[in-house]
């Protein structure tokens, strides 16, 4: 739930930005995921963290999420693909810096208090960030019904190549939640203990963090498709080949070091990618549309699981065999946008 709220309600921050701002909804998309977090920790029934941990801190993460990925294309333009790769190393560094802090401030003050630290502590860091934040201004000559028309045009999902990267969106997304939620399942189906289980996923986050920056950095040499279909590719390789053959912790291990440098492709280029296809203008309408789209990504590892379920394989194959094939289909329509845009192969897309 909290996934989908993320995604979907991008779409409500594109439309709420011509008439609030970006700071006063930062602000209130702040105080949002503060004030979620802290009820989260008064929760007595699972349906308070329904209201608290998904509704409020979904809606504030998406609201939050809606302002940085619009206002950033704004600013950069030479370095756009670098400055997104900085942006979405981010998320892989929250990854692995706060379970370390949840687990020390829960076990020495307990899960109240603990919600309270997460809480206290992204409202201050997140009170920077808006002090700092602003559109361009030459944005803001733009009146606030034009640019409603502009977030809710329809006309941009007539751009078929923008809905063929659209289509890549919530495919890509199979393979990583199923990444994220099987390999350490796999660890412990393997005999391994919980701290070495954890351990491939912290190894998989610390990677990601340089991969998405190198992968942002030779984008703005070689041009973001051709940077995202080379690491997808080898990401695939990596599951199918790799991954497959994993059955102890060094194996393990060593995947989730190699595949955390090559996996995070469409969170470090599918904005930048966007607006090379949509257009700057158009990039909040589209970006809206292929957001709606990930909606759709939190089915993969159900899909999977039914496939594993009604199969007498080996255990995990399935898994294995999905999110390999599902980065190769976003490989196959990059290609397919790549071509869209540039029928010569040497070109910087």
């Amino acid at each position: 739930m909290l996934s989908a709220l993320t995604y979907c309600c991008v779409f409500l921050a594109n439309f709420l930005i011509p008439m609030v701002g970006v700071k006063l909804l930062l602000l209130i998309s702040t105080i949002m995921i503060s004030l979620g977090l802290v009820l989260s920790g008064l929760a007595t029934h699972v349906w308070h963290l329904y209201l608290s941990c998904s509704l409020c801190c979904g809606i504030g993460i998406s609201l939050m999420y809606g302002v940085i990925i619009g206002v950033l294309p704004q600013w950069f333009v030479k370095k756009r693909s670098t400055v997104f790769g900085f942006q979405s190393s981010m998320l892989s560094a929250t990854a692995l810096i706060f379970p370390f802090i949840i687990t020390v401030s829960n076990d020495t003050l307990g899960i109240v208090w603990m919600y309270r630290i997460l809480g206290l502590a992204f409202f201050a860091l997140n009170a920077v960030a808006i002090l700092l934040i602003k559109e361009r201004p030459s944005d803001n000559n733009i009146t606030p019904l034009r640019r409603k028309k502009k977030i809710l045009d329809t006309a941009v999902l007539k751009n078929k190549t923008l809905v063929v990267w659209t289509i890549a969106g919530p495919i890509f997304s199979w393979c990583q939640y199923i990444t994220y939620t099987f390999l350490p399942q796999y660890a412990t189906y393997l005999g391994l203990s919980t701290t070495e289980s954890s351990a491939t996923i912290t190894v998989f986050a610390a990677t990601s963090i340089i991969g998405r920056v190198v992968m942002g950095l030779l984008a703005d040499r070689l041009g973001n498709l051709n940077t995202y279909i080379v690491f997808t590719t080898i990401a695939s390789l990596l599951i199918l080949f790799h991954w497959m053959f994993a059955y102890d912790l060094a194996s393990l291990i060593s995947f989730a070091i190699v595949y955390g440098l090559f996996s995070g492709g469409h969170y470090a280029l599918a904005s930048p990618i966007t607006v090379a296809i949509a257009g700057l203008p158009m990039y909040p309408a589209a970006t809206s549309f292929r957001m709606l789209a990930y909606c759709f990504g939190i089915v993969g590892p159900t899909i999977a699981s039914t496939i594993e379920e009604a199969t007498n394989g080996k255990p995990y194959l399935c898994y294995k065999l999905f999110a390999g094939f599902a980065l190769l289909i976003c490989v196959i329509l990059a290609c397919i946008v790549r071509h869209h845009l540039s029928k010569k192969v040497c070109d910087k897309i």
